[in-house]
């Protein structure tokens, strides 16, 4: 699958983010997601990222296509998001449309985490 072949474009990065030490493998990260109701895969969420709420991290967005955040959040909490833009539509599941996201650390100056995913209804 081309999708997952171009999974990452930060395999294997540590990053340290206020007391958070991150180590992001390729096979340690879902790719896919299916916001169908079914309880799985209906919310953006990182194993990795557990601790993550009430730190302050940053996230955002891309529409690899147009390369336009779609959606940001200041003080990110994760398992939160719903895959809905800031316009409030439902995001595009579409097999030649990936998305990017980053989580910056609260000032938004150290990266985190970052990769794509895919949406599959």
């Amino acid at each position: 699958m081309v999708a997952l072949a171009m999974a990452l474009f930060a395999k294997n990065v540590t990053a340290e983010s206020e007391n958070l030490e991150l180590m992001m493998h390729e096979e340690s990260l879902p790719l896919v997601y299916s916001p169908n109701g079914d309880g799985r895969g209906d919310t953006f969420f990182l194993e990795e990222l557990e601790d993550i709420s009430g730190k302050g991290f940053v996230f955002e967005v891309v529409d690899m296509r147009t390369h336009a955040v779609i959606y940001n959040t200041q003080n990110y909490e994760n398992n939160s998001w719903d895959f809905v833009d800031r316009h409030g539509k439902q995001l595009i599941s579409d097999p030649a449309r990936p998305y990017g996201f980053v989580i910056r650390s609260s000032n938004g100056e150290r990266v985190v985490m970052r990769g794509y995913f895919m949406l599959v209804y």
